[in-house]
């Protein structure tokens, strides 16, 4: 495997930030770290590869966040984040926080697929039956009725007609559904397909607020480090605003800074900040108590911390309920189809009767 195909995932991400900053904190150097845990993959793995990678120009005296980026194999914002945090000499710090927000995204991910598999396999199945019922069996019923059209009553049609529809309606929803849960389970296997989720996940409204506080806290991070390492509010707000993916987010910090740098009047960060809708007023008392007391940065990391909790609670919430729904959904299709099923028999009896 060569490096230019060679990606991490986020789970290989965040368990390797973990353990940097872990070397770091007993005094191994990061040329050292790299090398040790390199020895703990077998021989032709990805990680391996990559710590190895990573080895050589840190033993030059390469930064982690050169070193990173040279070998393509870590996200953007992992290596613009490690370079802040080398800056501003708060590099454990950094790691650790890049541990935790990758490692969310892959448990999130992860209970997704778990989520929609079991579903997703019903669905294969019942799209299976439902084809069969409809394709199969109702013709069926169908015939029976043309053979007997001479001594059945009108309504005895109208019965095959609706259970004809209810059948074909019924198996529809049930192919749409299939095919997006097959989408939304394959798409979960790749970087490339999660990041596809969480831009559509943006448009939804039960997936809105969630990955919006899930991209404020990611903003509110990065503008912490760019405070502590002495940056000015709105050259901060800048270099954090390139971090930000998520459209109406940028938007907002966007006017936030434009009000920042205007020459005549500009306003502070926070009163930027909450004017254009950015942070609410609870973060915003809690910024400028941080203003007053000298920690801007502290103060902005909490927040960020407190973002990100509320956003994966609210994922959580969404993707508890995906099981659920199916499954009712299921239920509705296969009941629907069953009586899609009886109706002509129902009208057929009737009318012999």
């Amino acid at each position: 495997m060569t490096m230019a195909n060679m990606t991490l995932t986020s789970a290989q991400v965040g368990e390797f930030c973990e353990s940097m900053a872990l070397m770091l904190s007993v005094g191994i150097t990061l040329a050292e770290g790299s090398s040790m845990l390199a020895c703990g993959y077998g021989e032709d793995t990805a990680e391996r590869s990559v710590l190895m990678a990573l080895y050589r120009p840190l033993a030059q005296g390469s930064s982690l966040a050169d070193a990173m980026e040279a070998s393509g194999a870590f996200p953007a914002y992992a290596s613009s984040m490690v370079r802040n945090g080398e800056r501003t000499g708060r590099l454990e710090a950094t790691l650790r926080s890049l541990a935790r927000y990758y490692e969310e995204q892959a448990r999130l991910f992860a209970r997704v697929r778990t989520a929609v598999a079991y579903p997703c396999a019903l669905l294969c199945v019942m799209s299976v039956i439902l084809a069969f019922c409809v394709i199969g069996i109702l013709p069926v019923f169908s015939g029976v009725y043309d053979t007997m059209a001479g001594g059945l009553a009108a309504s005895s049609a109208a019965l095959v007609g609706a259970g004809m529809v209810v059948g074909w309606t019924a198996l529809a929803i049930t192919l749409v559904l299939t095919v997006f849960a097959l989408f939304v389970f394959i798409s979960c296997r790749s970087e490339r397909g999660r990041a596809r989720l969480l831009r559509a996940g943006q448009k939804l409204p039960g997936l809105r607020g969630a990955l919006h506080a899930i991209a404020l806290s990611r903003f509110m991070a990065t503008l912490a480090v760019y405070v502590a390492s002495g940056s000015h509010s709105d050259e901060a707000v800048a270099s954090a605003l390139a971090a930000v993916e998520h459209e109406g987010l940028k938007e907002r910090v966007a006017a936030a800074h434009e009000e920042m740098i205007r020459p005549i009047r500009p306003l502070g960060l926070v009163h930027a900040l909450t004017q254009h809708g950015v942070i609410d007023e609870l973060a915003a008392r809690m910024l400028e108590f941080g203003t007053r007391t000298g920690q801007m940065d502290a103060g902005l990391s909490k927040l960020g911390d407190s973002l990100f909790d509320d956003g994966i609670e609210r994922l959580d919430r969404v993707i508890d309920m995906v099981e659920p729904v199916l499954v009712a959904l299921l239920t509705v299709a296969i009941g629907t189809t069953l009586v899609a099923a009886m109706l002509p028999l129902v009208g057929i009896l009737g009318t012999i009767g």
